[in-house]
Parts: C-alpha cells; sequence; structure tokens
C-alpha cells in the first residue's frame, strides 16, 4: 500500500457550480439538518449519510461539496424511473480514498460525482447511451459528462468535458473469470490424482500377480 501525505479534508477552491454546504443545525440544536431539500425527491441529509471521510476527520465534518447540477440530474433519473433512487456515495475525502489504496484523483473528491442505485436504473440509463432518446438529451443539457455503468448502480458526474465518458466495470467479469481459472484447476488436480491412483494401482496388482 503506497503512504500518501495527509491531507485537508476540504480543498480551497472547488470551482464553479460546487457549494459548500453546512448541514449541521444551528446552536443550541444540533444534529444533521434533516429538513432541507436539494430537489422534489432528495434531502441534504441524505448526500451526507452516503459521504466518506476518514475516522480522524469526522469531528470536522461539518459542510459537503457538492456540484449544484447533480440533484438535478438525480431528479431527472427519479422522475424517468418513477421509482425511489438513491445516492450511496457522494462526497469522498482524499484520505479515504488513499485509505482504499485510490489515488484521490476522483471526481467524488471535487464534490462533482455521486453514485446511484435504484430498482431498474441500471436498465435505464443503458437504454438512455444505446439509443441517445429524450432522457439522455435531458442528462446532457442538465450538465452529465460522466457516467459510469455498473451491475447494480450507476455513477453520475460532471467533469469537465465536451463529450460524454461512459465507463463500466468488469470486476464482475474479472470475478468470474477467476472462478473459472479455480474450477479447472481443482478439476485438473482431480485428474491428475484419479490417474496417480489408478497408476499405483495397476502397478500395485501387477507386483502381486508376478509373485
Amino acid at each position: 500500500m503506497v503512504n500518501y501525505p495527509k491531507e485537508p479534508l476540504y480543498l480551497d477552491d472547488y470551482g464553479e457550480n460546487v457549494k459548500v454546504k453546512n448541514f449541521l443545525l444551528s446552536i443550541p440544536f444540533d444534529g444533521v439538518d434533516k429538513t432541507t431539500k436539494l430537489s422534489k425527491n432528495l434531502m441534504l441529509h441524505e448526500i451526507v449519510e452516503a459521504a466518506f471521510v476518514t475516522k480522524e476527520e469526522q469531528p470536522e465534518f461539518n459542510r459537503i461539496p457538492y456540484d449544484v447540477r447533480l440533484p438535478n440530474i438525480f431528479q431527472i433519473l427519479r422522475d424517468a424511473l418513477g421509482k425511489p433512487i438513491y445516492v450511496t456515495s457522494s462526497f469522498r475525502s482524499k484520505n479515504h480514498e488513499y485509505s482504499k489504496d485510490r489515488k484521490g484523483t476522483s471526481q467524488h473528491v471535487l464534490g462533482k460525482a455521486w453514485d446511484l442505485k435504484g430498482e431498474g436504473l441500471v436498465q435505464l440509463i443503458k437504454e438512455a447511451v444505446e439509443t441517445k432518446n429524450q432522457l439522455y438529451t435531458k442528462l446532457r443539457n442538465a450538465g452529465l459528462n460522466g457516467l459510469g455503468i455498473y451491475n447494480t448502480f450507476i455513477h453520475v458526474d460532471t467533469r469537465e468535458s465536451q463529450d460524454l465518458v461512459v465507463f463500466t466495470d468488469n470486476r464482475e467479469g474479472d470475478k468470474k473469470k477467476s472462478l473459472c481459472a479455480q474450477c479447472l484447476f481443482k478439476i485438473t488436480a482431480i485428474i491428475a490424482l484419479g490417474a496417480f491412483v489408478v497408476v499405483k494401482t495397476v502397478s500395485y496388482l501387477i507386483k502381486r500377480k508376478k509373485k
């Protein structure tokens, strides 16, 4: 594992479109604000609960960076799907990324990416990309420039790009290949063991017959 340097929890400047929102209730109250809406079907506390920072950063984690275009992208997908969708990963600190042996260059670190999950969501986005339908156009106009399509969730981000950057996850395929390789190894080992037993048995019977 690479020995990464410790980084500040927040960047000095997240750039255009990224808002750094305080999510704690005002004194004398405490706890997370659970009344602020970011869109019709999305509450502020939902993206706070989907953020990832290290244990050491928890005491100073009181604001969350997010691109103001992301709630609109969320709502467009929610309306198109007609079912609930959920943010499973929002802001991630550089130190959290380092702890997972990642480079810390993810759009999540910049407050420009969310991972979303919902029944039928993956198929919905696949169809949009393949057909370049009305949903695709709406998402692009809303600022969607990066899209990850996985087996059970999608990644959306607002990176700087003229074209939509689409990527997929090959980990499931690699996992299946690994399992196949393991099965092949076991089968080969069983066959080799069986052949060894046969050879030893035949050898024993031949020696016994000679006696």
